[in-house]
């Protein structure tokens, strides 16, 4: 069948780390399991220490997704978060926020 493009994207920022999930208007926004993670989106994942011109996704193959699971699954739980406050009228649009998490998180 026809797959519809996954247009939608969620993003967070560290130091260290830039992470996103790419999903379509039908499938879950905020997906928890990484089952359900790796059934509804396409993930990005760079390095900026290492990559700072984001040329390798990290988990742009199934030996990076093996490899980086937990590291993935804590950006995702981070960037729920942040979903879950901006949905609420808590966090301004656009606010720059990554130092917070980078605090929280020792990144």
């Amino acid at each position: 069948g026809f797959l519809m493009p996954r247009g939608f994207m969620q993003a967070i920022i560290t130091k260290r780390y830039k992470y996103g999930r790419c999903f379509g208007r039908e499938e879950q926004s905020q997906p928890k399991a990484w089952e359900i993670l790796r059934e509804n989106c396409d993930l990005l994942l760079y390095d900026r220490q290492e990559d700072p011109d984001e040329l390798k996704n990290l988990v742009g193959d199934e030996e990076g997704l093996k490899t980086r699971k937990e590291l993935v699954l804590k950006l995702n739980d981070m960037l729920n978060a942040l979903v879950a406050k901006e949905a609420s009228g808590s966090l301004v649009p656009w606010k720059f926020l990554h130092e917070t998490y980078d605090e929280l998180n020792g990144w």
